[in-house]
């Protein structure tokens, strides 16, 4: 049964896909394509393997000052896919740390006519940001081109079932601890980088707060790049009451310093004790890095218990699962061994 465009409260779902549909690659930052092609080209045979067409944008493989593209021509390439009706999603080729200044050069309201998903990570977030506050649209927080899809010696299962699931089906997969995490791999420029796979090394347990279920519409996406939206004098972004927050860093180690921080400048946008929880993305990290990431967003909810978890494999690590961001998501904390997120749609 296929899942039609529909409304989830506040944001229009776009449809499923099916096989033989037209998936454009756009690079909304770095220019990753241009400097690894082998690892694009590899990512996109792996799309297509899935079962999908594909297309680049005209500057997905651009490079202009380690750029793909000036801020105009990627905005110009976002807004030209959405209008395009051939092109069924788009999906990024990888992030970086400039999707921010294509915001106000888009039109968002001709983008919302056109609903189809839009999935990335990292610094899509400000774009998936946009969508949803001024686009009303849903967008698929999850793997991109030269990541998951990329990787050696494939796609890791858990990352390519929740995809396709979340692309195809007729509601979203739940999303839930895993035992194994992928340890980074080597620079992409290094001369054994594309024979060598990723370690594998054991996740550690999940860090939990509160208990029960709590419901509320998933927002929020990498902290660096909402950080950078919060400074920002016109930004696209807010949280509280109603909502799940979704944190993920790309940090490699863990900085207190550097977390307290975030959370502070956070705090000019997101109304941390009215959330309905929060959840934040497994690293490989220790059980006490945890506990210690679960404390500080305790210190920020302070006027109110949150529910939370840390350890959800969403984001800057693989398997990198997917979510559905401004769709209503459940936050199940009956098992504290096995929390859950599940898709109320």
């Amino acid at each position: 049964m296929r899942r039609f465009s529909r409304k989830s409260p506040g944001a229009t779902v776009p449809h499923a896909l099916d096989p033989g549909d037209l998936v454009a690659v756009f690079s909304p930052s770095w220019a990753g394509p241009h400097m690894f092609p082998w690892r694009f080209e590899r990512g996109v045979r792996k799309l297509r393997a899935l079962g999908f067409r594909t297309m680049a944008s005209a500057y997905a493989c651009a490079n202009v000052d380690g750029k793909a593209g000036t801020a105009r021509q990627r905005a110009e390439d976002f807004e030209a896919l959405f209008c395009d009706p051939h092109v069924k999603a788009i999906i990024a080729s990888i992030g970086g740390d400039d999707a921010r200044t294509l915001v106000p050069l888009i039109d968002w309201r001709a983008v919302a006519r056109h609903p189809k998903w839009f999935i990335g990570y990292s610094d899509t977030t400000a774009l998936q940001c946009a969508l949803l506050s001024r686009a009303g649209m849903a967008s698929l927080y999850g793997p991109t081109v030269m990541t998951d899809f990329a990787e050696l010696p494939d796609m890791p299962a858990p990352s390519e079932a929740s995809f396709l699931e979340s692309v195809r089906g007729d509601s979203f997969p739940p999303v839930g601890v895993v035992e194994r995490l992928y340890e980074e791999g080597p620079d992409w420029g290094s001369p054994n980088a594309q024979e060598t796979p990723r370690r594998p090394v054991k996740a550690a347990a999940p860090f939990v707060s509160g208990s029960g279920v709590s419901r509320g519409r998933m927002v929020g996406g990498c902290i660096e790049s909402l950080v950078e939206l919060a400074c920002g004098s016109d930004s696209c972004f807010s949280a509280g009451a109603g909502d799940l927050l979704l944190l993920e860093t790309s940090r490699q180690q863990l900085s207190t310093e550097t977390l307290a921080k975030q959370l502070e400048a956070l705090s000019a946008c997101i109304d941390f004790s009215s959330l309905e929880g929060i959840v934040f993305g497994a690293k490989c990290w220790s059980s006490g890095d945890y506990e210690i990431v679960a404390t500080q967003l305790a210190d920020a909810c302070a006027e109110e218990p949150v529910p939370l978890v840390v350890g959800f494999p969403l984001g800057h690590v693989a398997p990198c699962l997917t979510v559905a961001l401004g769709t209503e998501y459940r936050l199940d904390l009956l098992d504290p061994g096995n929390p859950r997120l599940m898709a109320a749609l």
